[in-house]
């Protein structure tokens, strides 16, 4: 092998590194790596377009642009992505250097905004999904860009498509919703779809017919976002429309939040009749212990039947760190370690990171060392796929 492949080699795996990619390689720790095979071999920046691009180095990413101006739209390196997607997907922050800059550059030498790459051939990553970052594993491991909004300011004003459901879909996880404002403010409408595909691959995949505003407000219901459900519905999002499970009203019901069914109501949503077994998980969810024991007076076998029709609750409860509601559903004998989907509650709590619930359910006899069906993991494993270390500390001293 000559010097030549090698470095080539080389930089190929510093970018697999130093790039945020939705992998299980996501993570400060690879991040850091590539920052230590940058200083031990500085020429790495400057190995091709999209290594320069990757580091911020405008300086060379200039040259390269100079010698080839097709190069700006070009794919290559290790993902086979354009010099953009480097530039808004790296992690690498180096001092001295600028993946803003870079985007600037490539985006003034005619570097397509919306550049993109289809993961696993049904989800679209764009320049803008990189910038905002953050994802499933939550932003320990999948952080935002270090000048994200202003990376996406660049993006959005150059001509990128504020319709950016992946974009939407990774930052969902988390409260905030400067991600969905600044969509909003350049032009996402109550029109747009979803741009992922949906259906079976290989060759079932199709378009998606589900409204992007839609789908977030009922995640955000689900998850109780108060703040960002009442920006959507003042966005054009519907109070009325259902998906494949329930009415708004309904979900905003059986999550127990009053605050995000007044704004349904406001919105035009109305009030549906319920089942004695959804009114005795309404009240649950809302840490309405006095209701719920009234409920049950009447008819004994509703905790049952509610574990029956809507085994999630407890899972929810916790995933959301809603511990009224954890500890009602544990004094009405919900079973801590049953599992949904193949997990615990336990398992949901520790992925979220949130402490508090996890100490509840603990506290109240649920198994730590409970492996889920999956991969075979413990909550605190889960946690520490996430990045919760507040959770794996707890966990760790059991």
């Amino acid at each position: 092998m000559n010097d030549s492949t090698l470095c080539n080699d080389e930089c190929s795996a510093f970018l697999e590194h130093a790039c945020l990619t939705y992998g299980s390689n996501d993570g400060p720790e690879c991040v850091q790596s590539a920052r230590d095979m940058l200083g031990g071999d500085p020429r790495l920046a400057r190995q091709n377009v999209w290594a320069a691009a990757c580091v911020g180095d405008v300086q060379a990413l200039s040259g390269f642009l100079d010698s080839d101006s097709d190069l700006a739209n070009r794919k290559g390196g290790p993902f086979n992505w354009e010099p953009l997607l480097y530039t808004s997907y790296s992690r690498l922050n180096i001092p001295d250097c600028s993946t803003l800059d870079a985007a600037k550059l490539l985006l003034d030498r005619g570097a397509d905004p919306n550049a993109h790459y289809m993961w696993g051939g049904q989800y679209k990553f764009t320049a803008l999904t990189g910038a905002f970052g953050e994802g499933e594993r939550g932003p320990r491991c999948q952080p935002p860009h270090q000048d994200c909004e202003a990376l996406a300011r660049l993006l959005l004003e150059a001509g990128a498509d504020p319709n950016d459901s992946q974009a939407l879909y990774n930052t969902m996880f988390t409260p905030g919703h400067r991600c969905l404002e600044l969509l909003l403010k350049f032009g996402l409408g109550q029109n747009a779809k979803c741009n992922w595909l949906v259906g079976c691959k290989p060759s079932g995949l199709r378009p998606n017919t589900q409204g992007t505003l839609q789908y977030q407000l009922m995640w955000a219901i689900r998850k109780c976002h108060t703040l960002r459900a009442r920006l959507l519905l003042e966005s054009g999002a519907d109070a009325t429309e259902p998906d494949e499970s329930n009415s708004p009203w309904k979900s905003a019901v059986l999550a127990g939040h009053m605050e995000i069914i007044d704004d349904l109501l406001r919105h035009g949503a109305k009030a549906e009749p319920l089942s004695k077994v959804e009114e005795f998980v309404a009240a649950c969810m809302a840490g309405n212990r006095e209701l719920a024991n009234q409920l049950i007076a009447d008819q004994p076998s509703l905790p049952q039947d509610a574990m029956k029709t809507m085994p999630e609750l407890l899972h929810n409860a916790a995933s959301t760190n809603r511990t009224l509601a954890v500890r009602c559903l544990i004094e009405m004998g919900w079973d801590l370690n049953a599992k949904v989907n193949g997990n615990s509650a336990l398992h949901q709590a520790g992925w979220s990171g949130h402490l508090d619930s996890v100490k509840l359910l603990v506290e109240s006899g649920a198994n730590p060392n409970m492996n889920d069906d999956a991969h075979n993991a413990t909550p605190a494993e889960w946690a520490a796929f996430a990045g919760q270390r507040e959770v794996i500390l707890f966990l760790s001293s059991l």
